[in-house]
C-alpha cells in the first residue's frame, strides 16, 4: 500500500517554494542507520508496463514515455503528476526487479535530482516530501547497490535536503487521515537516518497525536472506509517497524491504535484480500 493523492497534486505556496530553494543549497548528508525490509508493495504487472514505455499513475489512462522524457513531458492529471512526484512507480519498478526495471528506476532518480532535486519543479510541499522521502528510503539498497548505483554522495544529499524541507515546514502538516499518513512516512523515513531526531521527534508526537483523535476506541476510524482504515494500520505498522528497527519502539497512543485496527481490518477482509465496502465506496485490498 503505497497510497495516491486522489485530489491531484497539492498546491504549494510561496513559501513553500522559497524553503525548497534554500533545502536544495544543503551539501549535507543523511546517512541510513538501518537497512529497511524490502517493500511489498507494488505491482510487477504495471513495472513491466513502464519498462516497456507505458505508464499509469494516479489513475490515469496509459500514458507513453519515450527514453530520457519521463521528467520533462507534460502530465495528463494532477493526480499523475502528483505520484510522479511521490516516486510510487518506485515500488512497481521494484516488484519487478529485473535488470532493466533497475537501470530505469536509477535514471528516472538521477534525472529528478538533477532537474528538481535542488528545490525546483512542482514536487516540494509537505505531503509530497514525505512520500517521496519514504519510497527513496525503502528503496535505498536497490537503488544504490552494484556499480551502476545511484551515486551514494548525491544521494544521501537529497535525502538531507528533504528533512531540511520537512523540518521548515512541518507547520503545514494536513488534519486527518491525511496528516496521519505524512506524519507515519516521515517517522518511517528519518527514524531509518542518522542525524534526524528532531524531525522524527516532532513527527512521531504528530502521528501519537493523530492516532488518538482519528482511531476510535472500537478501531474504527471516522467515516467507516475500509480502505481508509487499513491504509492507516498500513502507515501505523511501517512507522512502528521503522521505530523498532532503530531501537526505539512507537509511542503510546501509536502502538494502542495498531492494537485496536489490527482485528478490525482483518474482520473487514474478505477471503480474496478485498476490503469490505460501505455507503458505495471503493474496495481496496489489505497489504
Amino acid at each position: 500500500m503505497t497510497g495516491s493523492f486522489g485530489g491531484g497534486l497539492p498546491s504549494g505556496t510561496w513559501r513553500d517554494r522559497w524553503v525548497a530553494r534554500i533545502a536544495g543549497t544543503s551539501a549535507r548528508r543523511a546517512r541510513l542507520g538501518s537497512v529497511p525490509p524490502p517493500p511489498v508493495t507494488g505491482d510487477a504487472k504495471r513495472g513491466l508496463g513502464i519498462v516497456n514505455g507505458q505508464i499509469s499513475l494516479g489513475h490515469s489512462r496509459l500514458v507513453p514515455v519515450a527514453e530520457g522524457t519521463f521528467w520533462s513531458q507534460t502530465a495528463p492529471t494532477r493526480a499523475f503528476e502528483a505520484d510522479r512526484q511521490c516516486f510510487f512507480w518506485l515500488d512497481d519498478l521494484a516488484a519487478l526487479g529485473t535488470g532493466p526495471a533497475r537501470k530505469l528506476a536509477r535514471a528516472w532518480v538521477a534525472q529528478w535530482f538533477t532537474a528538481q532535486g535542488h528545490g525546483k519543479g512542482p514536487g516540494w510541499t509537505l505531503p509530497v516530501v514525505a512520500a517521496r522521502l519514504e519510497r527513496l528510503v525503502a528503496h535505498a539498497e536497490w537503488l544504490l547497490s552494484g556499480r551502476e548505483g545511484v551515486s551514494a554522495p548525491r544521494f544521501e544529499r537529497s535525502l538531507s535536503r528533504h528533512c531540511r524541507f520537512a523540518a521548515a515546514r512541518f507547520a503545514t502538516l494536513p488534519n486527518g487521515p491525511e496528516g496521519l499518513a505524512v506524519a507515519a512516512r516521515l517517522v518511517a523515513a528519518s527514524a531509518r537516518l542518522e542525524g534526524t531526531d528532531i524531525l522524527l521527534a516532532r513527527a512521531q508526537d504528530a502521528l501519537d497525536r493523530a492516532c488518538k483523535t482519528l482511531i476510535g476506541p472500537n478501531g474504527t476510524i471516522a467515516g467507516r472506509a475500509p480502505k481508509t482504515l487499513a491504509d492507516a494500520m498500513c502507515f501505523m505498522a511501517e512507522a512502528a517497524q521503522a521505530l523498532n528497527d532503530a531501537g526505539l519502539g512507537p509511542h503510546p497512543e501509536h502502538a494502542r491504535a495498531l492494537i485496536r485496527t489490527a482485528p478490525v481490518v482483518r474482520a473487514l477482509r474478505h477471503s480474496n484480500g478485498a476490503l469490505a465496502r460501505f455507503h458505495g465506496g471503493g474496495g481496496g485490498h489489505v497489504a
